[in-house]
Formats: structure tokens, C-alpha cells, sequence
């Protein structure tokens, strides 16, 4: 079982960081905001773990989508049968096929057309599904509910800054690193030791977050390949398709 848990909170340090940051700065601008926000939260969890939120602007399939996505399960064993999960079909996803539960598969309308139209092969098929497997550990937990709620305004700030600069040792990163090394310095000569430490945990943290996203991502490659393990699709997943 790959230990997933230690590249995914490391990955998501500098993400907690700023929301909380903005947390605590919206709050002195708005009394209440960090109640609403946490509370807010919450309720989101209980719907992600309860209440099939999923479903939101998913339909079923109809029975000639069945039958092509049976195709396709029908490679992985544990899909067969009794095993055979409900499929939901959405517009658009971040990805083409995820599991939110053992039982219920989503699956993008693109790659439903693309399977219709043989762009993509049951084989390719299976082993995303597989890899839909593979992940659900990290799907199913609410420890990532609650991180993902929490660092949802990092993201959402993440979205406009070019994915370049969260490769390792981009000069963006290397800039912030030196700034918050010259606050240092500032804050030594104020005698303020509480921020000198946070200031140089801070700077530590912007050289190493681009290590930890890829770490967090071979942690994914390896979910995915255990999910095609658990399968039976190895051979598969060591071929090129």
C-alpha cells in the first residue's frame, strides 16, 4: 500500500498557509468570517461523505452508454457481476474517470464519446478506471475533505499565478526566498525571535514546495499503479496503449 498521507500534507503546506493567512485577515476585516468559514466547511464535509453530492449535474447513462462501459469494466474483475458500480455521467470533470465511493463511478461525456468513437480502446478504458481505484484512499477521506476546504482560497489564488513558477528553483520562488531572508535580518535587529522563526520557516518552505507538488504527484503515479495491481491489469499498465 503506498503511503500517501506525508507527500499529500507536505504538498498542501504553503496552500494551508496562505488561506489561513487570508482566514485570519478577512476575519479582522469581517468579525465572524473564520466561524462561517469553518462551520461552512463542515457542512460541506457531512454532504462530500453523506449525501451523494456527486450526483450534482451528473445524469445515468443510457443503456447504449451501458453497454460501452461495461465493455470496459468488464477487464477488471472486480467490476463484474455483483460488482458492477452505478455509473453516473457529467459534463465536465477534472478528470475523466474518479470514484467518490467504491460503488459509484463518474465518468466525463467526453470520454464516453471518445469511447464510442474508438479514440479510446477498452484497455486504455479499464486502466483509467483502475486508476479511479487505485486513488480511492485519498477520495474517501476526510482528512483530505477538510484540507482541501480549508486551502480552497490558496487554489482558487493558484489558478492565476503560471504553472512554471512552481517548478524547482524558479527565480520567482528564489526571490520570495531571499526577501523573506532579508526579513529576517530586519526582524534580528528588532529582536523579534517568534517572527525570525516563521520567517525562516516560511523561506524554507517556498524553495522546498516545488519538491513536495512532484513528491505528492509520484504518489499519485503509484496509486494509480496499484489500482492496475489490484486489477490485474499490469501488464497493461507496463505497455504502451
Amino acid at each position: 500500500m503506498t503511503r500517501w498521507r506525508a507527500p499529500y500534507l507536505s504538498a498542501r503546506i504553503i496552500p494551508l498557509t496562505v488561506s489561513l493567512a487570508i482566514g485570519l485577515v478577512t476575519n479582522a476585516l469581517l468579525p465572524g468570517f473564520a466561524v462561517g468559514w469553518l462551520g461552512g466547511g463542515t457542512v460541506a464535509i457531512l454532504l462530500r461523505l453523506r449525501c451523494g453530492w456527486w450526483r450534482a449535474g451528473a445524469r445515468r447513462p443510457t443503456p447504449d452508454e451501458v453497454a460501452i462501459l461495461r465493455s470496459t469494466s468488464g477487464l477488471i474483475p472486480a467490476l463484474r457481476g455483483r460488482g458492477e458500480p452505478t455509473w453516473w455521467i457529467r459534463p465536465t470533470s477534472a478528470c475523466p474517470v474518479w470514484m467518490p465511493n467504491p460503488r459509484n463511478v463518474v465518468v466525463t461525456q467526453k470520454l464516453i464519446d471518445e469511447m464510442r468513437h474508438g479514440a479510446v480502446h477498452d484497455e486504455s478504458g479499464a486502466l483509467l478506471l483502475a486508476a479511479a481505484i487505485g486513488r480511492l484512499p485519498v477520495t474517501c477521506s476526510p482528512m483530505v475533505g477538510v484540507v482541501e476546504f480549508v486551502s480552497l482560497p490558496a487554489r482558487v489564488l493558484a489558478r492565476v499565478v503560471p504553472r512554471s513558477i512552481r517548478r524547482p528553483w524558479h527565480p520567482y520562488l528564489v526571490v520570495l526566498a531571499v526577501l523573506s531572508l532579508v526579513a529576517v535580518v530586519q526582524h534580528a535587529g528588532a529582536g523579534r525571535w517568534g517572527l525570525i522563526i516563521g520567517q525562516m520557516l516560511l523561506a524554507g518552505a517556498l524553495v522546498l514546495a516545488p519538491w513536495w507538488e512532484e513528491r505528492w504527484q509520484a504518489a499519485l503515479r503509484q496509486l494509480d499503479a496499484d489500482g492496475a495491481t489490484e486489477a490485474g491489469l499490469q501488464t497493461l499498465a507496463a505497455s504502451p496503449t
